[in-house]
């Protein structure tokens, strides 16, 4: 990756390279062969770079190797934190952005066409690859799937249930997503399309009670993010609008 030097502590040199696919400290020590201490610079599960110092050229400098290394390790933690902030922050300003399109976009009159739009949104401001909306029916008690997005219709399970039934959509009523991963609940797969380990069920409720679904579904095996879990509770709210 790309290198810059850092300036840390006169005498020894310090740099700051960015991270490639499958680098790790040793490997990052082992390419060059100055370097003698490596620190991964860290957002969350992922590693951005390393901080590596190279040994100094003038001896004397040696014993002050253990205090260089932890002024090293406290640079390599504010790094992570800065890329972290910043990426929570650019984050934050793309959903914002996305939303307001979404709100400038959706013709208020067709509601299809609404739906479409937020359904699209859902997989652009989440990691789920599809997404869906059931809507009610209060007279006969009956959740029908009205639109779907990256997934056909057929390939939506049980498109027309019975809210009376066990269900995702009836556990959703107490206002709670519902979360269906298939390595841990295996008994309700049934409820995933076919291909799909994931599936979150939001509530879609106004004032005037319930009026349906949001679904989304991926094919990873994963729990949602605490911003995904915002982002699509957000949607539901704008589709029960």
């Amino acid at each position: 990756g790309q290198t810059c030097d850092l300036p840390i502590s006169n005498g020894w040199t310090v740099t700051n390279t960015t991270n490639t696919a499958g680098e790790t400290e040793s490997s990052s020590m082992n390419a060059n062969p100055e370097c003698c201490w490596s620190k991964e610079i860290q957002t969350g599960d992922e590693t951005e770079g390393h901080l590596n110092i190279d040994l100094p050229r003038d001896p004397g400098l040696d014993q002050s190797f253990l205090a260089v290394c932890d002024l090293g390790s406290l640079f390599a933690q504010l790094a992570g934190r800065v890329l972290t902030a910043s990426q929570s922050l650019e984050s934050v300003t793309r959903d914002v952005s996305t939303l307001t399109d979404v709100g400038l976009e959706v013709p208020g009159d067709d509601f299809v066409a609404t739906l479409q739009k937020l359904l699209n949104a859902a997989t652009q401001l989440s990691e789920f690859r599809s997404a869906a909306f059931m809507l009610l029916d209060p007279k006969t008690n009956q959740l029908t799937l009205r639109v779907s997005h990256a997934l056909k219709a057929e390939e939506f399970p049980r498109p027309s249930r019975s809210l009376s039934e066990s269900s995702p959509d009836r556990q959703s009523l107490s206002g709670e997503p519902v979360l269906i991963c298939k390595s841990r609940s295996p008994e309700q797969a049934d409820w995933l399309p076919d291909g799909y380990s994931t599936g979150f069920c939001v509530p879609v409720q106004s004032d005037a009670g319930f009026l349906g679904t949001l679904w989304t579904f991926d094919h990873r095996d994963r729990v949602p993010t605490d911003r995904e879990c915002h982002v699509l509770q957000s949607l539901a709210a704008r589709i029960a609008t």
